[in-house]
């Protein structure tokens, strides 16, 4: 579980769920996001750390333990990013938004890799369009995909990301812009579904990263 206060923005909606938890090993790593102030460290949730937990009741709050934060900071506060772990054990970190920046934040297009063993970050290239409310997928030969999300409008534009030429490059855009979608590797396909844009969306469309194409498949 995320060890997570609940705050509220200006209409009361909670922004519990804006950090991504990603495990490795033994271990949860909680990477950005909200707490008691916006974070820009990875917190820990394990008793490799030191730390005595019990999974909460449903719907309780469990306040985040100054204990559970790695002395290791990204430089970067961000919100509503996503988090990918990748075959080498690198823990990707892309996107999101840069809290207290204008009114709204400001959207991120950059990208960090945090290393869960030598407590390290490092700079990733950027991708080449800033973008939250995304979905990232790693994939078993090291590259990441990262579908749609949002910057000024609902995005349909895919980036892949080559970890040895550290380069982004544009994949076959989805057929249906969306943001706050789920994307899913099952074998060498991944699907989408859900996510919305001006309202919810049932459809479910499914990619072939190896042939750059779109399927598409029954509604939710």
């Amino acid at each position: 579980y995320c060890m997570t206060k609940t705050h509220k923005d200006d209409t009361g909606r909670d922004l519990e769920g804006q950090h991504t938890p990603t495990t490795y090993l033994s271990r949860r790593a909680v990477l950005g996001g909200i707490a008691t102030a916006i974070l820009t460290t990875a917190g820990l949730g394990s008793a490799e750390a030191g730390i005595h937990h019990r999974e909460p009741a449903l719907g309780e709050q469990v306040a985040l333990q100054p204990s559970a934060i790695l002395p290791s900071a990204s430089s970067i506060a961000r919100m509503q990013h996503t988090s990918a772990l990748l075959p080498d054990g690198l823990i990707m970190v892309a996107g999101g938004i840069a809290p207290h920046v204008g009114k709204t934040g400001l959207p991120l297009c950059s990208v960090q890799l945090y290393d869960p063993v030598s407590n390290t970050w490092y700079t990733a290239a950027p991708m080449q369009t800033p973008r939250y409310d995304h979905a990232t997928v790693a994939l078993p030969d090291g590259k990441v995909v990262v579908f749609g999300g949002f910057y000024h409008q609902p995005l349909a534009s895919i980036e892949v990301y080559d970890p040895f030429a550290n380069t982004w490059s544009y994949a076959s855009p989805m057929p249906t812009p969306r943001k706050g979608h789920t994307a899913t590797l099952t074998g060498e396909y991944i699907v989408i579904t859900g996510g919305g844009g001006h309202r919810a969306f049932a459809s479910v469309e499914v990619f072939h990263p190896s042939s750059n194409t779109w399927l598409q498949s029954s509604a939710l």
